[in-house]
Formats: structure tokens, C-alpha cells, sequence
């Protein structure tokens, strides 16, 4: 756990934490990702807190910062995964739907990560903070990335907008999105991967 010298401090989230991280991703100053045709915010709701639950917490780095008990800021980092049939990332972070927020209906991740140049396995970070809180994301990352970079896997980030500055300090480089996906798309390398790298980090729901 890392503390500041504001009001707030940086812990692993916990089962508490889902409801409120669950509204972050909704939250038109954090994220609020349009939703594809035919998914409702309900539907929207309740996907996303199992794959918060059943991802984040139980395989991924999953880090909030609390402000006096409020989530103020969270980074969630979901782990490579090889595909097992209805249960696998790609069905969990396309919200057992079919889609993912932001996409075109057509489109999912692994498309999308196709599409701009993206390692097939990787790690992928959801940011979610206030625009300019810039402190509070880099103390976000800072705890959660070591672990990532253990594995020796890259990570690709989602986010709105222009990537934030420390994001662009953790060494995140822009890739190219198509112009009708709502999100923006960046990547830090990793170094070589273990040959049982799929194997490893292999997760079902």
C-alpha cells in the first residue's frame, strides 16, 4: 500500500471495491465508452462487475486509490488468456454480449488488437481516473505494472483521448485505431515471453 501526502492512498481493490468501479466505467469524466447497438446499461452493468470479480481480482492487477473510503481512481490489468470456449477474456471483456464498449459492432478486441499491431498475447489496461489527476494515475501504475512486467508480456491500453502523461511516461506508445472505433489504443513492449508463457497464464471463468 503506498501513501501520499494528500488524502489518499494507493491499495489492491477488493470485492467492496466492484459496485464503485463498476459506475467508473460509466462515468462520463472517466470513461463512459458509447455502447454498442443492443446492449443496455444494465446488461452493461452486470457483465462488467463479473468480469471485474471474476478477472481483475482473482487473475489480474486490479489497483484503486482510496480517498478517505471513495475510489477516486483504479487501473485494472487483465491477464493473457487463451481462448477456452464462452468462458474466455475476449467473451468476459466483450461483456458476454458479443461486443466490447467502443468498438463497432462488428469489431472485438482480438480484431481490434489485430488490426493495430498488437501482440497476440498480452496484458490490457483499463485506466480509469479524472482527466489531469496525473499523480494519482502514476502511483497507480507504479504498483501495478511490476508484476505485469514479470510475466514479460506487453500491454496494450485502452482508453478516451489522448493517452494520459503517465501513461506516456510508463513507455506506452500510440497505435494506429481506425477512425470509427471510440477509443484510443497504445502499447508497452515487453521482453520475450517464456515458451510456456500460454500455458501459464491460461484462465478460465
Amino acid at each position: 500500500m503506498k501513501e501520499s501526502r494528500a488524502a489518499w492512498i494507493v491499495r489492491r481493490a477488493r470485492l467492496i471495491d466492484i459496485p464503485a468501479v463498476s459506475r467508473m466505467l460509466r462515468s462520463p469524466e472517466l470513461a463512459d465508452w458509447p455502447l454498442p447497438g443492443g446492449v443496455s446499461d444494465d446488461d452493461l452493468t452486470s457483465a462488467t462487475r463479473l468480469m471485474l470479480t471474476h478477472v481483475g481480482l482473482e487473475h489480474g492487477e486490479f489497483w484503486v486509490a482510496d480517498e478517505g473510503g471513495r475510489v477516486r481512481a483504479a487501473v485494472v490489468l487483465l491477464p493473457p488468456m487463451v481462448p477456452t470456449g464462452a468462458g474466455d477474456l475476449e467473451g468476459a471483456l466483450k461483456l458476454e454480449l458479443g461486443l466490447a464498449p467502443g468498438l463497432r459492432d462488428s469489431t472485438d478486441l482480438a480484431e481490434l488488437a489485430e488490426a493495430i499491431g498488437a501482440p497476440t498475447m498480452h496484458w490490457l489496461l483499463m485506466p480509469l481516473h479524472l482527466r489531469g489527476d496525473d499523480e494519482v494515475l502514476g502511483a497507480l501504475l507504479e504498483a501495478a505494472l511490476p508484476a505485469v512486467d514479470e510475466t514479460g508480456m506487453p500491454v496494450m491500453c485502452l482508453e478516451q483521448g489522448v493517452p494520459a502523461g503517465p501513461i506516456r511516461a510508463a513507455g506506452f506508445e500510440p497505435l494506429a485505431v481506425p477512425a470509427d472505433v471510440a477509443v484510443t489504443a497504445s502499447l508497452r513492449p515487453g521482453v520475450q515471453a517464456p515458451d510456456d508463457a500460454e500455458a501459464l497464464l491460461a484462465v478460465s471463468l
